[in-house]
């Protein structure tokens, strides 16, 4: 019983750990974000980027809401490229999408 508690414990830990990470992340991605939109910022690298770091913290519904927002702001600018950013978010976080292409 011991060595379930700590593996609880560590498990509770590790969670705490993710959400704090997630936090840290959104309070330094979400204004980023907001910036290069408000200054029209058009650079595919740097969108691009942008992109790729917040697709890491996509398993948090208000980094989901960030990576869209800058996904809608990189559509007027390459369409093709950010349908690859919508597939990248689907393959790595969907979990709807995996399962019903697995029945298909």
């Amino acid at each position: 019983m011991a060595r379930n508690r700590n593996s609880h414990s560590t498990i509770d830990q590790l969670v705490q750990a993710i959400k704090k990470n997630a936090d840290v992340a959104y309070a330094a991605y979400a204004p980023l974000v907001d910036e290069l939109i408000s200054a029209g910022v058009r650079d595919p690298h740097e969108i691009e980027s942008l992109l790729d770091r917040i697709l890491d913290f996509c398993f948090d519904k208000r980094m989901v809401e960030v990576y869209r927002k800058l996904c809608r702001h990189y559509w007027t600018i390459d369409q093709r490229a950010t349908a690859e950013y919508v597939y990248a978010y689907k393959d790595m976080w969907d979990n709807d999408s995996a399962h019903s292409s697995e029945e298909s």
